[in-house]
């Protein structure tokens, strides 16, 4: 049997294992929440309110408190988590990325940003250096430091895992993110460092 065929049976036998093990943790957790559901344990539920842009969470038997969170103070969590996404996402690259980091937000950015991101795609020197170089980024903390209906500005705190030239280090990093209100979608506009 040629090489290239036991390959691909051994690949086969690898991917079905991993499905089989999936689809026995997928049943087992159902089985769990059918369970507890049985025992009369209470699972709470998200229903929007009779006020437009009301959210709240209730449960079965109305034993907690109910908290809701108007329109606007669901665009400002969906604003904050937008800001550590897009923020984790543009700084966590290599130089062997080829600038996918850039690629990854646009959809995220307003028209205006992605024109300056995409004059630096088109200019950036793409071939990668001798050695390997990287930022790893991750959000520990976003904060709204100004809100208005159609901008809006977060601080978002990060701790940043940097390999250059094979010395790896750590650093703390604050970004202000600023945002623009485009029809219904949120849009990075600006980055910046606070000062």
């Amino acid at each position: 049997m040629p090489l290239r065929n036991r390959i691909f049976i051994v690949i086969s036998i690898i991917a079905l294992l991993i499905l089989g093990i999936a689809v026995a943790l997928l049943i087992t957790r159902r089985g769990a929440t059918q369970k507890l559901a049985a025992n009369g344990n209470t699972t709470s539920t998200v229903q929007t309110g009779g006020n437009a842009g009301e959210v709240s969470v209730v449960t079965p038997d109305n034993t907690l408190p109910v908290q809701k969170l108007s329109s606007v103070e669901a665009q400002q969590v969906g604003v904050r988590q937008l800001a550590r996404v897009f923020i984790e996402r543009y700084y966590t690259y290599s130089n062997e990325g080829n600038f996918q980091n850039i690629r990854d937000v646009q959809t995220m950015v307003s028209p205006e940003l992605w024109k300056l991101m995409k004059v630096k795609l088109n200019t950036a020197n793409i071939s990668a250096s001798g050695s390997f170089n990287s930022i790893t980024t991750v959000a520990l903390g976003a904060s709204l430091t100004d809100w208005a209906d159609t901008a809006a500005t977060v601080q978002v705190i990060t701790h940043q895992s940097l390999e250059k030239n094979g010395v790896k280090s750590q650093q703390n990093q604050n970004y202000l993110v600023s945002f623009v209100k485009q029809g219904t979608n949120w849009l990075v506009n600006s980055i910046s460092l606070p000062k």
